[in-house]
């Protein structure tokens, strides 16, 4: 599976949440969300994904983090944030 950002009008970022602005509403995103958005501008398999979070964050204990990453991609997804392939 590959996932890329879908584009955004622009975007805030503080305290770990970001706001995105779409040509027609805002969606607020916090945990991976923001990560995820700002390492997809281009098309990512999810497991060279998983290896850049945790590159950014480290490996969670006792939680598979391509699991977690395909999880927020699919919250991201259907936001309307981020397209998926395959």
């Amino acid at each position: 599976m590959r996932v890329r950002a879908e584009e955004s009008v622009d975007t805030l970022h503080r305290d770990g949440e970001a706001l995105v602005l779409l040509p027609h509403r805002v969606v607020r995103i916090s945990g991976l969300g923001p990560l995820l958005l700002e390492l997809t501008s281009e098309w990512t398999d999810l497991t060279a994904l998983t290896e850049q979070v945790i590159q950014a964050l480290g490996r969670p204990e006792g939680a598979d983090p391509e699991q977690l990453v395909r999880e927020a991609a699919s919250s991201l997804a259907e936001a309307g944030l981020l397209q998926v392939d395959g």
